[in-house]
């Protein structure tokens, strides 16, 4: 759905009965906050449905938490409340919170102890990985406020952009980071092209949605930047117009 929730019971009817025609149903996965949606922060709420309907069946429940604290900022909800009704989770150290790399996997001890062995078969793991570690323990410490100010750029550049003669904007409510949109009357692929060649601004096409385009605020993003970035995107649509 256009708020990145599930049917709730889009989602039963698709549970597989007991058939040897058919595969187990096992697991439902989830994303929060939404990348095919704009990047939109879903409730605690729609998960702790999601979660009654997988125990009622005994389906594991899994969240992609790659922008989970983005999220939780957002909604303004625990990152822990957001995802009780899960059974694992995964929380990504280098998008929001800005470490280097690396991701963290969040289950029962039981469920833990079976990736590592997992990890270590399909070769994974590294040595002095508490290096990374750090980053990623820094940027915990400082990612409420950092991720607010994310919010508030892309807020601003949504907002601006909303006024741009020729152009196209998602402002479906709870957007986090992301601004969608696209060009109405040029090539989308001439578009960036140009906006990378004249101005050194990097947007690229949003997968799976046609022409739009997708730009992503991140704490190396001032507000200087959202000024030049708008007034980079005008320039581009004013010279195709000439």
């Amino acid at each position: 759905l256009s708020d990145g929730t599930i049917d709730i019971t889009e989602l039963r009817d698709s549970i597989q009965p007991d058939d040897p025609h058919s595969p187990y149903s096992r697991l439902v996965c989830l994303e929060n906050t939404h990348g095919g949606c704009s990047g939109v922060a879903i409730s605690s709420e729609f998960f702790n449905s999601v979660g009654n309907l997988c125990q009622a069946h005994n389906l594991g429940l899994h969240v992609d938490g790659a922008r989970l604290l983005n999220a939780s900022v957002q909604l303004q909800e625990p990152p822990s409340a957001m995802v009780q009704a899960a059974d694992s989770v995964t929380v990504c150290m280098s998008k929001g919170v800005g470490a280097p790399v690396g991701s963290v996997l969040v289950g029962s001890e039981a469920f833990i102890h079976q990736a590592k062995r997992w990890r270590k078969a399909l070769g994974g793991g590294m040595r002095q990985s508490g290096v990374l570690a750090a980053c990623g323990l820094e940027g915990l410490e400082i990612y409420q406020e950092k991720l607010a100010e994310d919010h508030k750029r892309a807020q601003v550049l949504r907002s601006r952009l909303e006024k741009v003669a020729g152009l196209e904007v998602d402002t479906r409510p709870d957007q986090t980071n992301f601004v969608v949109f696209r060009v109405l009357h040029m090539p989308t692929t001439e578009f960036y092209e140009t906006l990378e060649a004249k101005f050194g601004v990097l947007i690229w096409p949003y997968g799976g949605r046609g022409d739009y385009l997708r730009a992503v605020t991140n704490l190396h993003i001032t507000d200087q930047d959202i000024d030049f970035v708008c007034d980079a995107i005008v320039g581009v649509l004013n010279a195709s117009r000439q």
